[in-house]
Parts: structure tokens; sequence; C-alpha cells
């Protein structure tokens, strides 16, 4: 993901910044986002920035309980989540 040209004139400036990115695996359609009890203590910790919240189910096709838990809950999973963050500055 960090290779589309939208992160280009990013690296180019700022390229010590990748460095400090950690990837963590979840799930928008779980409780809690999917995430481990450990993630989520990193996450609580750590993050001093930014949380970008892009996830969303957009097939007319998937069933109505997957998209509410997918696009609602995931989202106010989020909310919570950014609540609990001691030193986070921008939620978007």
């Amino acid at each position: 993901m960090l290779n589309l040209s939208l992160y280009h004139k990013l690296r180019e400036e700022h390229s010590s910044n990748f460095k400090k990115l950690i990837p963590v695996s979840g799930d928008t359609s779980q409780k809690n986002l999917g995430l481990s009890a450990v993630d989520i203590q990193m996450l609580t910790e750590r993050v001093t920035i930014i949380i970008i919240h892009s996830a969303a189910s957009v097939k007319f096709n998937d069933s109505l309980k997957y998209v509410i838990l997918t696009n609602t809950r995931s989202t106010r999973d989020i909310c919570i989540l950014a609540e609990s963050m001691k030193n986070l500055v921008v939620l978007g």
C-alpha cells in the first residue's frame, strides 16, 4: 500500500517517517476491529499523530448485517479506541 503514488511525495520529503509505521492486522467486520489485546495496548500507548479510517464495504450485494458491522460498528469502535489513545492528535 505504501508504494502507491499517493505516498511518493511524502516518501521523498519525509522518508524517515515510514520507519515509524507499524502494521497491525484487523478486521472491520469483527468486534473491536478484530484487533488483538496486544495490538490495542500498543496502539493506545504509541499512536501519537493520526488515525485515518477509510475501511468500508461498498459492495451493494453484501448482506445488510455485514455492511452495518463493517461500516457503522467499526467506525464506533475506532472512535472508542481513539478516545483511549494517550497522545492522539487527529482522527480522520
